[in-house]
């Protein structure tokens, strides 16, 4: 019995160089030995993937919003505050603690007024630098 077999050509992208090739007797194994000159971009296999984003249920969604519906209301703030950045970043913060930790007691982590005070101008230093080179 004869058996009929292809053989083709291909080429690299990165050098452009031409290789024949059979695909009844080796087909195309032999290639992965070509030591190419041009230096190969390896991508890294995460990016092939798209990020999956936790889901959050909505008895927890309802119960954060509650819990900003009271925060807003005892402290007499506009609803808008709970889509500030400054907000969103604190909740972000809280978020990765909590993930870290675990459950604990906002009134052991967050800092006494005094302390939040005396820390603005170390942030505003901070933030100073960093713009500077852009102005």
């Amino acid at each position: 019995m004869h058996t009929l077999s292809t053989v083709g050509h291909v080429q690299w992208k990165s050098c452009e160089e031409s290789f024949a090739y059979d695909d009844g007797k080796t087909g195309t194994s032999h290639l992965h030995h070509h030591k190419c000159k041009a230096a190969g971009v390896t991508t890294a296999i995460s990016l092939f993937f798209t990020e999956k984003k936790p889901q959050v249920s909505s008895t927890i969604k309802g119960n954060l919003t509650t819990a900003c519906v009271k925060c807003c209301a005892k402290d007499i703030q506009p609803f808008d505050v709970v889509c500030d950045d400054g907000f969103l970043n604190a909740a972000d913060e809280l978020i990765a603690i909590g993930a870290k930790y675990g459950s604990i007691s906002a009134r052991t982590g967050i800092a006494h007024p005094t302390t939040v005070s005396r820390r603005l101008s170390e942030v505003a230093n901070e933030l100073r630098e960093v713009a500077m080179p852009e102005i």
